[in-house]
């Protein structure tokens, strides 16, 4: 199984959802993988036909159709023909903020049919299109409107295991939480209350990474936003998680493709 995780919290974006509009979909143009994230995705089809892959179940899509995708569910979103929709992510608490359900992760049929569902999901394109005063309140607003069209259609089946993965998020949750401190695969799994080959393997199935190739990443991105900040190499290293100087260079070079210092030389000449 080709599966790709997206990490799509985007710390510079202002709004509280984030919306790609008009993905067009054919045999020729399509996505690599599927793919998963911790976010509720509402996919719109504005034309044409296609299908949705969620967790191995094919849904057909067509024009005029809205589809929910849950936090945790790998799906793909393809057509045989040609296919154009939007789709909208928000964060999988969303609900509980708003007091619409108190606990666990509210689950929904995958086809959502409602007039208000798709009228609220247009005003949310027009607000990000039209951008008018009072922009980022008028889209908090609107994705509250989307919630309280979403909220009749939540099912009596609302737990917080929506999807078949949630070891994997729950792991990938810990590693951003505690990337800066010392991590060991066994202190992972000890804290999930795993077994470390359990966790290791489904991690590879759903990430296509290992657990420590993964907190490299996630400590280099960090490294990176310090570096391009002023931060000195070896606080930035410390403070990542590396206590090790010559290794952290070594690893950030990797990713990277050039060394801490001069990494921090061509933001500072803006190269």
């Amino acid at each position: 199984m080709d599966i790709r995780y997206e990490q799509r919290h985007n710390s510079e974006n202002p709004l509280p959802f984030t919306l790609y509009p008009n993905n067009v979909r054919t045999m020729d143009r399509r996505s690599e993988k599927s793919n998963f994230h911790e976010e509720y995705e509402l996919e719109y089809c504005h034309e044409g036909e296609g299908f949705v892959l969620v967790d191995g179940k094919s849904i057909p899509f067509q024009a005029g159709e809205l589809i929910l995708i849950h936090p945790g569910e790998v799906h793909y979103t393809g057509s045989e023909s040609s296919l154009t929709y939007s789709a909208l992510l928000f964060p999988k608490d969303t609900f509980r903020r708003l007091d619409i359900q108190k606990e666990g992760t509210p689950h929904f049929p995958h086809h959502i049919r409602s007039e208000e569902v798709t009228r609220a999901f247009y005003e949310i394109r027009r607000i990000c299109d039209e951008k008018p005063t009072f922009f980022k309140a008028r889209a908090l607003c609107a994705l509250i409107d989307l919630c309280l069209a979403l909220a009749p259609h939540i099912e009596a089946r609302s737990d917080t295991s929506v999807g078949k993965n949630k070891t994997v998020i729950l792991t990938l949750e810990y590693i951003r939480n505690h990337y800066a401190e010392p991590l060991t695969l066994d202190g992972i799994a000890h804290a999930l209350y795993q077994s470390k080959y359990t966790l290791c393997h489904l991690f590879r199935q759903y990430t296509g990474e290992s657990i420590v190739t993964h907190i490299h990443r996630v400590r280099i991105g960090v490294a990176a936003e310090l570096l391009a900040k002023g931060e000195s190499v070896s606080d930035t290293a410390h403070a990542v998680g590396f206590e090790n100087l010559s290794f952290f260079t070594r690893i950030f070079k990797r990713y990277q493709g050039v060394t801490p210092s001069d990494f921090q030389k061509k933001k500072t000449e803006g190269v």
